[in-house]
């Protein structure tokens, strides 16, 4: 059930419609009742945690591919 869950928030999530909320406004806009708000609280964890999504510095979730930058860092002396 919960990898069901977090497939759709997760899908959700990287909708083109999509800002970045906190767990709250998730919680309203998903409709969850507020005795489940620990659940998607996991959910939400676990999506973390897999690099999915990650939490800003304002407390609110974001698509993992945003924070992660690849390439080639080159220095020089000054």
């Amino acid at each position: 059930m919960q990898e069901k869950r977090k497939k759709i928030i997760y899908d959700f999530i990287c909708d083109d419609i999509y800002v970045p909320m906190k767990l709250k406004e998730l919680a309203i806009l998903l409709q969850v009742p507020k005795e489940q708000k620990n659940d998607l609280k996991k959910v939400m964890d676990s999506l973390e945690a897999e690099g999915k999504v990650y939490l800003s510095k304002k407390g609110k979730y974001c698509k993992g591919e945003a924070k992660r930058l690849t390439g080639i860092y080159q220095a020089h002396p000054r």
